[in-house]
């Protein structure tokens, strides 16, 4: 069985085969953990031996793409992330499910892995981990790259009378995906719904900026909104009141620097 690193992110897209980006269909897996580095090992060194040792065995015998992410703002910020990039969810299935064929694979990837697993040890102690599996519902795709802030929200939704999870996801993603990607091309943004998880009941929401400076023409350096994204809550003002007609959202989120 793989070794969770502090926050892993299971991120199933299309990336590694048709160019990394978020398609309808694709899961997204949130792993989140606290690190706890054995004496004298900096974190530096567990950084170093993440990306030149850990993600390149990953990759290998998952058959994934893997991306070692920070937190820069949010409930996480300070922690680590791994983004792991399947190609859909029967990808994932063939290693994480109860079938015998699935518990087959992994024993042939920890006899792969021994060695590197072993290595590990000498970074970081065991961790236990939270989690949550999104499926991917719409969204615009983009290129994961070194600099890339990954902004994923986990929503509750109060719904009002009369009206139906799916009726305030099909809203979102038939009008408020197509009004911010009018406005702002350069922004990626999917909805998913939390398939399994800590946070099962909830919705995902996830935006992507290519680097800092992208998403700093939406909020400054103290988080605070630019006149760019108010003039956008002007304009597509009666959007969002008719999907605060069907409900509206309450949760959490957390901002993450692709390293």
């Amino acid at each position: 069985m793989r070794k969770l690193f502090f926050i892993a992110i299971l991120f199933s897209a299309t990336g590694f085969l048709f160019g990394q980006s978020l398609q309808k269909g694709n899961l997204v897996g949130v792993h989140v953990a606290e690190l706890r580095l054995k004496p004298g090992v900096t974190e530096e060194q567990a950084v170093a031996f993440m990306l030149e040792k850990m993600i390149p065995a990953w990759e290998k015998n998952y058959d994934t793409k893997e991306y070692l992410m920070r937190s820069i703002k949010g409930k996480d910020i300070g922690k680590f992330a791994i983004l792991t990039v399947f190609k859909d969810e029967n990808h994932r299935d063939k290693y994480y499910s109860n079938s015998p064929e699935a518990r087959g694979e992994l024993k042939k990837i920890d006899l792969a892995m021994k060695d590197v697993n072993s290595e590990s040890d000498k970074f970081w102690y065991p961790i236990d981990a939270t989690y949550n599996d999104y499926l991917i519902l719409a969204g615009k795709g983009w290129e994961i790259k070194k600099g890339s802030i990954i902004n994923i929200n986990n929503d509750a939704v109060q719904l009002n009378l009369g009206f139906t999870n799916q009726q305030f996801v099909d809203y979102f993603i038939d009008n408020i995906i197509p009004a911010a990607n009018s406005y702002y091309p350069d922004l990626g943004i999917s909805a998913s719904r939390i398939i399994r998880g800590d946070d099962s009941t909830k919705a995902g929401f996830i935006y992507y900026f290519a680097d800092e400076n992208v998403r700093s023409k939406l909020f400054d350096k103290d988080g605070n909104q630019t006149q760019f994204l108010i003039d956008y809550w002007t304009k597509y003002k009666d959007i969002y009141e008719g999907w605060g007609k069907i409900g509206t959202i309450d949760g959490s989120f957390n901002d993450w620097v692709v390293l």
